[in-house]
């Protein structure tokens, strides 16, 4: 800052401490300062100590010397370059989510329903029902024309591995029956929930399938299992407690995810608000005037 700007700074500082009585005459009403034509209210004294959190004779300096700055600005016509009215412009779009993150920490503590409605999405870190891991092997009927033939494979596939008790017997018995031209395939399942979820990976299984699972002891090998995509032979591996973190640790923890999660809502709100009232359109040539644009 130069020192100019700093002697401006210390006079209207001076006068707002009410050591100039003229100057202070001159302003009067709310006004507690002025940097060329712009006015400091009272008002703005008042909120900027109190989100900072400090007495206004700490904040009415900071205020001064940005009006300073502003002003100096205006005075370059800085206002006007496109790169400062984009950040003018993102500026004002920082203070609508600003506000609205007080806003979400003003309605509260996380309730019972929204911190439930966190955990269900992130289920795996806070509410873990029983899993359980298998291996399996499927006949399946995708495009096979016999429906008969699928199930006499399958019952011959039951068959070879229903002395299995581990992984490796079961894929070895499974995979040397004749399969008489049917596509037969052995898998290891991540662990999976009895309502189908899986657990180290995004997905589902079948109804039919996991009910099946859950319906052996570990080292037991099931009847045949119809779902949708063929007939089954499962091998129970491995069964897994559930766990699940108390409700007030889970509200501690998710509490900023919930009040991001209210942010968000209000947010789409609100574009969709504006959005009505100024309708967004694109230039159809839009794509080749960004594809002139420089990066470096």
């Amino acid at each position: 800052m130069t020192p100019r700007a700093c002697a401006l700074i210390a006079a209207l500082v001076v006068a707002c401490r009410g050591e100039n009585n003229g100057s202070h005459a001159q302003l009067g009403g709310e006004s507690v300062a002025r940097v060329g034509d712009v006015t400091i209210q009272r008002e703005l004294l008042s909120a900027v100590a109190q989100r900072q959190g400090v007495l206004p004779r700490a904040v009415i300096g900071e205020l001064v010397s940005d009006a300073v700055a502003a002003e100096a600005a205006r005075a370059q016509r800085l206002p006007e370059r496109p790169e400062v009215a984009w950040a003018l412009t993102a500026a004002r779009a920082r203070i609508v989510t600003d506000r609205l993150f007080a806003d979400a920490h003003a309605r509260g503590p996380a309730t019972d329903a929204e911190i439930t409605e966190v955990t269900d999405k992130r289920w795996r870190d806070y509410d873990v029902p029983e899993r359980a891991r298998v291996v399996h092997a499927v006949v399946l009927r995708k495009d096979v024309r016999d429906p008969a033939l699928v199930r006499r494979v399958a019952e011959v596939l039951r068959a070879a591995v229903s002395r299995s008790t581990d992984a490796a017997t079961f894929r070895s018995a499974a995979g040397a029956i004749d399969k008489q031209g049917l596509d037969v395939r052995v898998e290891d399942l991540p662990t999976f929930t009895l309502d189908g979820r899986l657990f180290e990976q995004e997905g589902a299984l079948d109804p039919a399938f996991t009910a099946g699972a859950f319906a052996l002891s570990v080292g037991a090998v099931s009847q045949l299992v119809d779902t949708p995509f063929g007939l089954h032979v499962i091998l129970l591996l491995e069964r897994y407690a559930p766990f699940s973190v108390p409700l007030a640790e889970r509200r501690v923890a998710l509490a900023a995810e919930v009040y991001q999660r209210r942010v968000r809502a209000e947010y789409a709100a609100l574009l969709e608000r504006a959005r009505a009232r100024a309708p967004v359109s694109i230039d159809t040539g839009a794509d080749e005037l960004m594809a002139r644009v420089s990066t470096k």
